[in-house]
């Protein structure tokens, strides 16, 4: 009867005390799980690659001008400014503002709605729409403000006020 006894206890799996997630590998994962099984801890294999990573979503990209909370930069077209902005709409939906902001015919009435109207108000210059480019997409207000005074801090020859005060730890 002793003997039963013996043989049923170490027949039962062992109770695990912990487990062990590790990458999933042939060669090393079915031996690193024996011996930590000798030593009641559980290994769970987890794949490198997931399925998902490797196959597309099924939705298009949204394009760049299309997403919205951007900080982008508009650069001049007869000379080497540029404009750092940014808008919680889209870049497409700002540019066209703006676009209407600085023509010719608007200018005169508008002349200091904005450091973009500025420019071409007091120098002549007009900007280059079709170069315009997102520097960043952030949701935050406050991170999108942060980020552009920050480019136009570092960059030079921008339209921007660099009046603002920006703290010397950055």
């Amino acid at each position: 009867m002793i003997k039963d006894k013996k043989k049923t206890q170490y027949n039962r799996p062992p109770e695990f005390q912990s487990k062990v997630v590790s990458p999933y590998s042939a060669d090393l994962g079915e031996t690193l799980k024996r011996i930590l099984e000798r030593h009641r801890v559980r290994t769970i294999s987890k794949p490198i690659v997931k399925l998902s990573t490797v196959l597309a979503s099924g939705k298009d990209a949204v394009p760049a001008t299309k997403r919205r909370g951007v900080v982008c930069e508009i650069p001049s077209w007869s000379c080497e400014h540029r404009y750092i902005g940014e808008t919680k709409r889209s870049l497409s939906t700002r540019l066209k503002e703006h676009h209407r902001d600085t023509l010719p015919r608007n200018i005169p009435k508008i002349p200091d709605k904005t450091e973009l109207t500025k420019h071409p108000a007091q120098s002549g210059h007009a900007f280059n729409w079709d170069y315009a480019h997102v520097l960043h997409h952030v949701n935050s207000y406050h991170k999108r403000i942060f980020l552009e005074s920050l480019h136009y801090y570092l960059k030079t020859n921008t339209v921007n006020d660099k009046s603002a005060n920006f703290p010397a730890i950055y």
